[in-house]
């Protein structure tokens, strides 16, 4: 055997030791043997064989560990490297520490510039200043097959979790982009409650995952480590990080905890499925008014819209149902029915009139801290259906198909935002108003005084906006047409920029440019930070015929008129959300071309009437994925599982 077979013999004997403990290396069979096949060398071959894996086992360091490549500096300030490496635990192969609070960690393939690896040095300013931090660098990552939670929907500041393997998973669908680099996993504590259900159990920055009863708590492989095994599809589909938190003290207190109380009753109502994991965001919102509570200065960071705001109500006041369901006696704990009672809830007149005669008189005493001291208090019935109306009146208004904004805040930045385009005296605006109640008849006949070319056209009743939509567009004059929605914003050339593009090709159809996703309402366009990292999320595909899996034209697309006339207008008889998805897929079905211009042209509000996550909604949804279904392609089956949920709960 020649020199180059004898030590290859040696590295298969080398890779058995892979695995182990390394505290306790050198005591097992294992090691033992190694050490004595190396031992049978000539003292030449043996210094050849261990310079050899030395060489090795230092290119495998440096390409698992960044350090070599830090300054060991941030922000001016030098850092104590062997302190904070003490700290990282990287002797002992970054094991996370038993009194750690929060681990950092990245996905070697959100590193692709060199420089990325140097937010590792802000990581260890951190872990300088608090010992409950710890940099794990690049931790162990394993191949992982989720496909069969694929289906489950994305909720923001919401991570689903499930039982895995020797741990749990958790998918983190909602990292914002500009997270990708460094993320930062905390673990949950239980020292604030003893109340399990609702429990945040980790989070990955304002992403939390919560006890719902997700997780049997009381199997045996959480007894003394519990790993996450943590996916982010947009940094990488196939692979997980996984580790592994040995005795941690905030974890062994949560296990403690969760395996005192009773666990979560499944909610029966299907419609209701994913209440929870929706009812994150609404926790995020409450959250950040808190904290605008307590320091005033923070309110410039936390502006939500209207229709965020009513949302988180409805989900607040449901959730307190559910509090008080689990709390009370177990007259109130044998059923939920008031998931039941919710779909069919009467009108808004009923809500008020059961309110003042059941409600009103007793608001004194309806305060739910007062049953955690006395849960049979005579005043459990009527709090729970004073939440319950309250959740009725909050879900009529987030669910029937009204508007969710007053459209006296947004009217005037509107219009300021619509005649200041730079090609309006080539245009006509058309406005279809549908009754509204407040001062907007009056703001709009301002701007016609001095406007000729603003149509207006007020109804005698309350439409919803599809058949609004249909209305404007057979008013209209123009070659050409564009949606103007009430609360986006869109660049003062957005239009020219469109019409340039569309009037160079005689069959091109349709053309959209990129907008941005901004939560500030009557922002102006040269205010916002403009960052590719917050494109709307149809703006970050390509076109084709596949990727209008999702609705790319999004809120501004600019398109011929004569499409109407080939392909009809926005379908009112089986559409009340997804209208505009439906119309472009029949287009495209029908032959139109479209095209995207790499432009920003303005600013979408988010939280509108296409993110309600509302069962109907998907169901329309789903109905429309399947009518089109031959033009998506590989994605047909990538997406079949996601909508074929909302047909069985329909």
């Amino acid at each position: 055997m020649n020199k180059t077979q004898t030590f290859e013999e040696l590295d298969k004997l080398a890779e058995g030791l892979r695995g182990l403990d390394t505290e306790k290396l050198h005591d097992t069979p294992e090691h033992k043997k190694w050490k004595a096949a190396i031992n049978t060398l000539p003292k030449e071959d043996r210094k050849k064989y261990y310079d050899k894996k030395y060489q090795e086992s230092k290119y495998w360091l440096e390409s698992q560990y960044p350090q070599s490549e830090l300054i060991w500096s941030y922000s001016g300030e030098k850092m104590d490297m062997q302190k904070i490496e003490r700290l990282n635990n990287t002797i002992k192969g970054n094991a996370v520490r038993e009194d750690v609070e929060t681990v950092f960690f990245a996905f070697k393939q959100a590193h692709k510039k060199q420089k990325d690896v140097l937010t590792f040095d802000y990581v260890n300013w951190n872990v300088q200043k608090n010992k409950e931090i710890q940099n794990l660098y690049y931790p162990e990552t394993v191949p992982i097959d989720y496909s069969e939670y694929s289906h489950i929907p994305s909720f923001k500041y919401n991570i689903p979790i499930k039982s895995y393997k020797d741990g749990i998973l958790l998918v983190g669908n909602d990292i914002h982009r500009k997270n990708e680099k460094i993320l930062a996993l905390t673990l949950g504590d239980s020292r604030k409650s003893n109340f399990s259900i609702g429990k945040v159990i980790a989070s990955i920055y304002e992403s939390k995952v919560y006890n719902y009863s997700q997780i049997d708590w009381f199997d045996k492989k959480f007894n003394e480590q519990i790993v996450f095994y943590i996916v982010v599809p947009k940094i990488a589909k196939n692979r997980a990080v996984r580790i592994v938190f040995k005795n941690n003290l905030r974890l062994n207190r949560l296990i403690k905890t969760f395996r005192e109380h009773q666990t979560c009753p499944e909610i029966k109502v299907k419609e209701f499925k994913y209440f929870f994991d929706e009812a994150a965001e609404s926790q995020y919102v409450i959250t950040s008014l808190q904290i605008c509570q307590d320091s005033p200065e923070s309110k410039p960071q936390y502006i939500f819209n209207n229709s965020t705001l009513l949302k988180t109500g409805y989900t607040r006041a449901l959730r307190q149902c559910w509090n008080i369901h689990l709390m009370c006696s177990e007259k109130y704990q044998q059923e939920n029915l008031f998931f039941e009672m919710l779909k069919n809830k009467r009108s808004l007149e009923d809500i008020k009139k059961e309110y003042m005669r059941d409600i009103f008189p007793y608001e004194k005493y309806l305060d739910i801290s007062l049953l955690t001291k006395d849960s049979s208090s005579k005043h459990v019935a009527s709090l729970m259906k004073k939440n319950f109306l309250k959740a009725s009146l909050l879900y009529h208004h987030t669910n029937k198909g009204l508007t969710f904004c007053d459209g006296k805040n947004y009217l005037p930045h509107f219009l300021d935002n619509m005649v200041n385009q730079t090609i309006f005296d080539k245009c006509e605006l058309v406005i279809v108003d549908a009754n509204s109640q407040n001062a907007e008849e009056q703001l709009i006949g301002d701007y016609l005084k001095q406007y000729d070319n603003i149509i207006y056209h007020r109804l005698n009743k309350k439409l919803k906006p599809t058949p609004c939509l249909n209305k404007a567009i057979q008013m209209s004059n123009g070659k050409y047409l564009t949606l103007a929605l009430i609360d986006d914003v869109k660049k003062k050339d957005c239009i020219e920029i469109l019409y340039n593009e569309i009037s160079k090709d005689n069959t091109t159809d349709l053309v959209y440019g990129d907008v941005i996703v901004t939560e500030t309402e009557n922002q102006t366009f040269e205010s916002c930070k403009v960052e590719r990292a917050n494109l709307f999320e149809h703006s970050q595909l390509s076109f084709s015929k596949e990727n209008m899996i999702k609705c790319l034209p999004g809120p501004m697309p600019l398109w011929r008129k004569a499409i109407h006339e080939k392909t009809g207008f926005f379908d009112t008889e089986n559409c009340n959300y997804a209208d505009d998805w439906e119309m472009w897929l029949r287009a495209i079905d029908a032959g139109s071309k479209f095209k995207k211009v790499d432009q920003i042209v303005g600013l979408y509000l988010a939280g509108g009437r296409s993110q309600q996550n509302d069962i109907k909604q998907r169901t329309e949804e789903a109905r429309i994925f399947y009518r089109y279904s031959h033009l998506f392609g590989q994605n047909f089956h990538k997406f079949k599982p996601y909508f074929d949920q909302f047909l069985e709960l329909h």
